[in-house]
């Protein structure tokens, strides 16, 4: 059995970003054949990870198995103290995987005004863009719609009523 495989939607993808990264206007600063380093960063799987905690063992994580945005963050910062010409990319699945995932998803879900614990801790790192992972859509087409303030381009789902909270980068 074989897969197919359609680059379509990755030079569709690819070239947004590169397009949204542009600009038609030369920048009277930069002396022509100037070269600049462009860092990418990117992370991937965060599953609502914002802390080094285990939501499940309800205890802290340290040491090589620390995870969370939050420890993230201090890489994140680092690289960009580094290098001010970067680009930082997430991967997907960042909406589902913990307990806090779940519950502002089924327990207690957010109303449209709020957005999501994961996307403000993104907002404020300043994301470039973020790619949808599996686990975006593990909470249904309406909910993701609404964390989105989209109607993602799909026949049947609506666009939310008023402005719901999303993140500020585009996915």
């Amino acid at each position: 059995m074989f897969m197919r495989f359609s680059a379509t939607p990755l030079v569709i993808a690819t070239s947004a970003l590169l397009a949204a990264c542009g600009s038609s206007v030369p920048n009277p600063n930069v002396p022509e054949g100037t070269t600049l380093e462009l860092a990418v960063l990117s992370t991937t799987d965060l599953h609502q990870n914002l802390l080094s905690y285990d939501y499940y063992r309800l205890a802290g994580v340290s040491g090589s198995g620390t995870l969370g945005l939050a420890a993230t963050a201090s890489l994140i910062k680092a690289a960009r103290a580094e290098n001010a010409n970067t680009l930082l990319v997430d991967n997907g699945d960042a909406t589902q995987g913990t307990l806090l995932g779940d519950f502002q998803a089924l327990d207690q879900p957010i109303p449209c005004s709020a957005t999501l614990a994961i996307y403000r801790a993104m907002n404020s790192l300043g994301y470039d863009a973020a790619g949808l992972g599996n686990h975006e859509f593990n909470y249904g087409l309406p909910f993701l719609s609404q964390t989105l303030n989209t109607d993602l381009g799909v026949a049947g789902v609506a666009k939310p009523a008023g402005n719901c909270g999303a993140p500020n980068h585009p996915v």
